[in-house]
């Protein structure tokens, strides 16, 4: 568990490297073989058999990669919600690989 201050010097470094990513709009496409993002910075191609597991929580869904990277998907800027969770489901099905809703999730800090 991280001390108060190491969580503070971590949450600094966060903002500090991605300070010009938070409010940003991202294209992401789902196709047969990748999951395709693209932005004003960069466009990126992550192979659908990277996929460890997809996560719900009430606030984002999570794409977490075998790689230890994660694409972090907000649902504030989901048009339909209910149709992206399907996708989800059946991407995870496909690749067989879980899909983890946890709607009660909430952060805990001390």
């Amino acid at each position: 568990m991280l001390k108060s201050s190491q969580l503070k010097n971590c949450e600094r470094s966060v903002d500090e490297v991605y300070k010009n990513r938070f409010g940003q709009t991202v294209e992401i496409v789902f196709s047969d073989e990748t999951i395709e993002t693209k932005d004003k910075m960069c466009e990126a191609k992550l192979q659908l058999k990277n996929v460890e597991k997809i996560i719900e929580i009430p606030s984002h869904f999570y794409v977490k990669l075998l790689t230890g990277e994660t694409l972090i998907v907000p649902k504030n800027g989901i048009h339909d919600i209910e149709m992206l969770r399907d996708n989800l489901k059946n991407l995870c099905q496909r690749l067989s690989v879980n899909f983890v809703s946890d709607l009660t999730w909430t952060w805990h800090r001390k």
